[in-house]
């Protein structure tokens, strides 16, 4: 695929990760809405990862890698946070 392919994934899913960012924790709410609602976002994070770790594995710009490479490791730390809480 040519690089402007990736580039489009890597918006999408900065896209996609802030629109993570917006949504609250369940508040009030019984313990299997709460499990649903923390295993959505876990999913969801999971795919997150899944394209941006295609974006880095593909990307030859350097600076561009970097800052792939660090999104990458908070998305799997806010994953790992996410499966905590919902355990």
């Amino acid at each position: 695929m040519a690089n402007v392919t990736y580039d489009l994934l890597w918006r999408d899913t900065m896209r996609d990760l802030l629109d993570m960012l917006e949504l609250d924790p369940p508040q009030d709410q019984d313990e299997q809405d709460a499990f649903q609602h923390f295993s959505f976002l876990y999913i969801r994070y999971v795919q997150i990862f899944k394209n941006l770790e295609d974006c880095y594995d593909q990307h030859v710009h350097p600076q561009k890698r970097l800052d792939i490479k660090e999104v990458l490791a908070d998305g799997v730390r806010a994953a790992a946070a996410t499966r905590l809480r919902a355990a």
